[in-house]
């Protein structure tokens, strides 16, 4: 029964996405017409379209990269094609999967049938994802001390969304911090919000209907992800090497809006000014609770680059989201059946 809400559950998430793909074509129709839409294309500087896609292989590869680094050196039979693999197929099932949360699971199943415990491959992708959380701070924070006035003069309307998104993921980001170091203090903070929230109600229904079973799957799903937490002890040189290969994979990412920017003979606005406005957007959308963050991302992106884009931003919107969402979704896809069928046959055997 659980198995087959869940096939109905990605089912619709496919739906959503190919709903998207086909709704953000026509909006750039029916916005830009299609004489305007073909001509901004036929002017296209496509040398930029193909840097933005290197940039994005760039994410693969050093994503790839953190996971390799700790369980290399712990498998000496693990190669790099079968971590890149799992990144990609992760990927996918991240996109569809609200809050990304589909992914981890199998991609640690999928490594466990090429000999590597559990346990091992959850605990370098919970060091893995506290890593790029850090990194996307430090990089949010360089960046906003480098282009102070271009932040404030840019997007002085648009503050207050760019704050809340900020704010959430730091909040997740020091809890899950917070949770590696001290599970018990994360147990008595959730313990007392959930215990709140299970005294109000929406008309006639409580907002949540089983508070004692939401807490028992809090503290187990708490005590998991300290266990995992504690059981990464990777030395010093590990770390940093994760560390590095996950700041080149933030700026492989956040470098794909300025590509588009200059792809479509746009200019006045600096590298760094992108990437900023790019991190923040990231940080904006992070949380948004739909496969791949869809709607949030495409809305967030027109937001905050309709003062930036003098040209063709509905077209960079959609070239952007093929090269963050549309392409790993379907790569990811194709990615998954070839593993399935690898893992059957490892079963079989």
């Amino acid at each position: 029964m659980k198995q087959n809400k869940t096939s109905i559950k990605n089912i619709l998430s496919l739906v959503f996405i190919i709903g998207v793909f086909i709704g953000l074509v026509l909006y750039i129709l029916y916005t830009d017409g299609i004489a305007k839409t073909r001509m901004v294309l036929e002017s296209a500087d496509y040398k930029w379209i193909l840097i933005g896609l290197l940039s994005m292989t760039g994410i693969y590869l050093f994503e790839s990269l953190v996971l390799y680094i700790p369980l290399k050196k712990q498998y000496k039979g693990l190669s790099f094609p079968i971590t890149v693999l799992s990144i990609i197929v992760c990927r996918f099932f991240n996109i569809i999967t609200p809050f990304s949360t589909g992914g981890q699971p199998f991609q640690a199943y999928m490594l466990s049938r090429y000999g590597l415990r559990v346990s091992d491959t959850l605990s370098a992708m919970t060091i893995k994802y506290v890593i790029y959380q850090i990194g996307l701070f430090a990089w949010a924070l360089v960046l906003l001390i480098g282009n102070y006035s271009f932040f404030i003069q840019t997007f002085h309307n648009d503050l207050w969304l760019v704050l809340l998104g900020t704010g959430v993921n730091l909040i997740v980001t020091i809890v899950a911090i917070l949770i590696g170091l001290n599970e018990t203090i994360i147990m008595k903070i959730a313990h007392a919000i959930l215990k709140a929230l299970s005294h109000l109600h929406i008309g006639c229904h409580y907002m949540i209907r089983d508070p004692e079973g939401l807490l028992q799957k809090t503290d187990d799903t708490i005590h998991h992800y300290c266990l995992q937490f504690k059981q990464a002890k990777y030395n010093k040189s590990t770390l940093i090497q994760m560390s590095m290969a996950t700041m080149l994979q933030i700026i492989c990412n956040i470098s794909i809006p300025y590509a588009v920017y200059r792809a479509f003979d746009n200019t006045g606005f600096t590298y760094f000014q992108i990437l900023t406005t790019q991190i923040y957007l990231h940080l904006m959308i992070a949380y948004v609770p739909t496969p791949g963050s869809s709607l949030g991302a495409e809305g967030g992106f027109a937001l905050l680059y309709r003062s930036i884009f003098k040209n063709g931003l509905n077209p960079a919107m959609f070239f952007w989201r093929s090269c963050t969402f549309f392409f790993p979704f379907f790569a990811g896809c194709i990615a998954s059946i070839i593993t399935r069928k690898e893992l059957i046959n490892k079963r079989g055997n």
